[in-house]
């Protein structure tokens, strides 16, 4: 968490950190693997990987700078606060998650969740990674809905 502290505090003090970090980018020295989304669907994840990599070729500098932004803004660590707020609030809430997930897999975060929202319901889609939403949009989008159509105690799929 110290690398995020530290880009908070650079922003804060109006510091180019993403303009520098993309200036030195070609050292880096990154090859289609780097790029590859969590996702159970080889040739899915290889598309992506591609993609990922000619947008980053195409101007390394643009690619970096709304990564490390992004990655800045990202609550990291643990949500104990967020989840708090939305346990409070009331709104309906449901968990999709792919069973092969390694970047957040549900077993380590579980026993947390169930803190919060002991009620909420979990789908978990067999084969899927992380990259839950490109690799079955439509289910989560029709999951979503049917829990939405159904309240605060069901979830219709």
């Amino acid at each position: 968490m110290m690398g995020l502290r530290a880009l908070r505090v650079a922003r804060a003090l109006g510091l180019p950190v993403e303009r520098l970090a993309a200036r030195y980018v070609d050292a880096l020295g990154f090859d289609t693997e780097a790029f590859e989304p969590d996702m159970a669907d080889e040739a899915k994840c290889r598309e992506y990987a591609e993609k990922n990599e000619r947008r980053f070729r195409s101007n390394p500098g643009k690619y970096v700078t709304g990564w490390l932004k992004a990655v800045r803004d990202m609550h990291l660590g643990s949500s104990r606060k967020l989840y708090d707020k939305v346990a409070a609030s009331g709104v309906p809430v449901m968990f999709v998650w792919g069973d092969s997930d390694t970047i957040v897999p549900l077993d380590e975060v579980q026993d947390e969740l169930r803190q919060f929202f002991p009620k909420a319901p979990v789908a978990i889609l067999h084969g899927t990674g992380h990259g839950i939403l490109i690799e079955h949009g439509d289910t989560v989008a029709h999951m979503a809905a049917g829990r939405f159509r159904a309240g605060k105690t069901g979830m219709r799929a």
